[in-house]
């Protein structure tokens, strides 16, 4: 790219190098007056702009490739930049204005280009390297302040918007400020192209933007730049998560821990991304990496405990498959290493819950695989804890009222299954059960009135 782009400069030398119409033109003028009346022009007050330009312009035309003439050109094009408010014309110019500091620089280093020419490049390169300096300085500050009021100034006036008409306008004032930061960000690598933070800026830009493709390649831009940041390596990692790519995702965390080795976050994106692949036995792998980076990690514990409750599944179905076919033995062997891993479950997802006793997904899972277990005290506590978390579903009271059946407490049953008759009074099964406990419990006209209401609905 830069190639390409000092290839550019060449031409323009050349170009502005040949004669005008050779053997038909005036006396060449001294470029030393040339580029002192430039100087005054440039430096007046206010400046002369255009006479500067024409008087350069007549240098180069002239007398070929002239370290001071570029300069001022580029400070020209500076000039321009600093008159002009649209941020896409002031890119143009900013561009054009490091396009002639780059001539700068090679016409310094060009053997061609005479001795006396070339006296003042140290300075003028220093000079140069202070504007190009606050000119990225000035565009990258800009460009992250308005970063920075994207989720707070704009979202906010957006969710706070009175009517449909005030929320169209939010939404164009956040759609004008992305736009803005992403040009200011450009100008700054325009004026100096290898700065990471740049790069990163719009990586985040288009982050904020949902165009996750687009933010991977400026945050994979940046790593390029500053490859050992392990910070420019997770936001391609979580860029990827974001697309629900989840091979890139794995490739990136997976770099990361290179880097940071003991981050158990990095260890549960990475078990994450593998069970999204489906890859189960890689993610327990992961599970377990972060489990031993900390022991108290609620989402691994669960994790693993579900691990061990999808195995288990291939050693139900040789259950089954063994009790077909009458082998007891083979259906015993298989029996044993299925309950080993409900088992195993049971104990993770008992200690993700001590961790994140209210999480769902836990209690579900554990609710079940005790209930199989026949530790029906465990799985009491459960259903009781779902029954409370989500009182309007009938499936927490029915699953309640069978732990209590099967420890006996058929008194205590009643309860749930009348709140599950009341969230569902179509559903005779309850209503069967409900006249089963009255029976139990010496309320006869409960137990007739729940028996006929079954009836009805069965013959329904």
């Amino acid at each position: 790219m830069k190639y390409l782009r000092y290839l550019t400069v060449f031409i323009l030398i050349v170009m502005t190098a040949i004669p005008v119409l050779a053997g038909r033109r005036e006396a060449i003028k001294s470029e030393g007056a040339l580029l002192s009346s430039a100087k005054i022009a440039l430096y007046a007050n206010p400046p002369r702009v255009e006479e500067a330009l024409e008087l350069v312009n007549t240098v180069l035309s002239e007398h070929g490739p002239h370290p001071e003439a570029f300069y001022y050109k580029g400070n020209i094009f500076g000039e321009y930049a600093n008159q002009e408010y649209d941020l896409e014309k002031k890119i143009a110019f900013l561009d054009t204005m490091s396009l002639f500091y780059d001539s700068l620089s090679l016409s310094c280093n060009n053997k061609d280009v005479k001795k006396k020419w070339k006296k003042k490049c140290d300075d003028f390169i220093k000079t140069v390297d202070s504007v190009k300096a606050y000119y990225w300085r000035d565009n990258y500050n800009n460009g992250v302040q308005i970063l920075g009021n994207l989720d707070d100034k704009y979202d906010n006036d957006i969710n706070n918007a009175f009517d449909s008409t005030a929320k169209e306008a939010a939404i164009a004032a956040k759609a004008a400020a992305i736009d803005s930061t992403k040009l200011y960000f450009r100008a700054a690598i325009l004026v100096i192209p290898d700065s990471s933070r740049c790069y990163e800026g719009l990586g985040l830009v288009y982050d904020r933007e949902g165009i996750y493709d687009s933010s991977a390649i400026w945050f994979t831009k940046a790593h390029e730049m500053k490859p050992d940041d392990p910070n420019m390596v997770q936001n391609i990692a979580y860029a990827y998560i974001q697309m629900r790519d989840w091979g890139n995702a794995v490739k990136w965390f997976t770099k990361l821990t290179d880097m940071i080795p003991d981050d158990g976050g990095t260890m549960m994106n990475i078990a994450a991304c593998y069970n999204n692949l489906e890859q189960y036995d890689s993610a327990h792998v992961y599970n377990m990496k972060a489990l031993a980076i900390n022991p108290n990690d609620p989402v691994a514990n669960i994790d693993i405990g579900k691990y061990w409750l999808v195995n288990s599944r291939v050693y139900s179905d040789s259950v089954k498959h063994y009790q077909d076919i009458e082998d007891t033995e083979g259906a015993k062997r298989n029996i044993a290493l299925r309950d080993q891993m409900f088992d195993s479950s049971s104990v993770y997802f008992k200690k993700g819950l001590e961790l994140d006793p209210e999480n769902m997904d836990a209690l579900t899972n554990f609710g079940i695989v005790s209930l199989i277990r026949g530790n029906y005290e465990d799985a009491l506590s459960v259903f009781q804890k779902l029954s409370e978390l989500e009182p309007f579903v009938k499936e927490h009271w029915i699953d309640q009222g069978d732990c209590l059946i099967q420890l006996q407490k058929f008194e205590e049953a009643i309860a749930p299954f009348e709140k599950a008759s009341e969230l569902d009074p179509g559903d005779p099964k309850i209503w069967n059960v409900l006249s089963e406990l009255y029976t139990s419990s010496g309320q006869t006209e409960k137990a007739k009135e729940a028996k006929a209401k079954a009836t009805e609905l069965e013959n329904l």
